[in-house]
């Protein structure tokens, strides 16, 4: 009877491993964000000031940009750091929910095993016990109460009702795509509104940055 438990376990078991894999690769794509959103906060606030300045042209890598262009280019890097900001908050929140899972089916995997192992001890003395009724049987009319075997017959059975539970957790990778703007108008106060954004009125998206 307890071996019929041992495919459930390993199933579990490996659903466990799967999941401990895909929440590495989750971190990693996290840390990733997290890298690539800190150098494009550097780039903006880096055009935010040469913006300030209020001359009519900049040079960037030896060519030459006028003020218009530049505003243009900050306020498209704007926008596309603010959807970083969100995709690194919603992964953030992705991974929390996944490892508080993984942490469930661990707790469940071992709650399995331990009543597996109970199971099996009670099996073995039920065995035990067999053997000596069968001894007591060939000398006398000895009558074994087999209401401890119905015992541990519903036990096996409420295990296997619960084995056939299985942890179905979603592999979600999240994927953005720019495009380029073609009829959008760039916002006169662009400079204003990055500053605003990294300013001390925004703590929240600046500790996001920051992590």
């Amino acid at each position: 009877m307890i071996q019929d438990l041992v495919p459930e376990v390993r199933k579990n078991m490996h659903v466990i491993a799967k999941e401990e894999v895909e929440l590495q690769r989750l971190d990693e794509q996290i840390g990733e964000t997290r890298t690539r959103l800190g150098k494009e906060k550097e780039q903006l606030l880096r055009l935010k000031t040469d913006l300030a300045a209020g001359k009519a042209e900049y040079v960037y890598a030896n060519r030459t940009y006028t003020a218009d262009e530049v505003k243009v280019d900050l306020a498209s890097r704007f926008d596309r750091y603010k959807t970083g900001e969100a995709t690194l908050s919603q992964l953030v929140q992705i991974r929390d929910a996944r490892q508080k899972s993984l942490t469930a089916a661990r707790h469940k995997l071992e709650g399995m095993l331990a009543a597996r192992r109970q199971l099996q001890v009670e099996i073995e003395n039920l065995e035990a016990r067999a053997q000596m009724v069968a001894a007591a049987k060939t000398t006398s009319n000895y009558q074994f109460d087999d209401s401890r075997l119905g015992r541990v017959k519903e036990l096996v059975s409420s295990l296997r009702n619960q084995l056939e539970v299985n942890e179905k957790l979603v592999s979600t990778e999240v994927y953005f795509h720019d495009e380029i703007p073609l009829d959008k108008t760039t916002p006169e106060n662009i400079v204003e509104q990055i500053t605003e954004h990294f300013g001390p009125k925004a703590p929240a998206a600046t500790a996001v940055a920051k992590k």
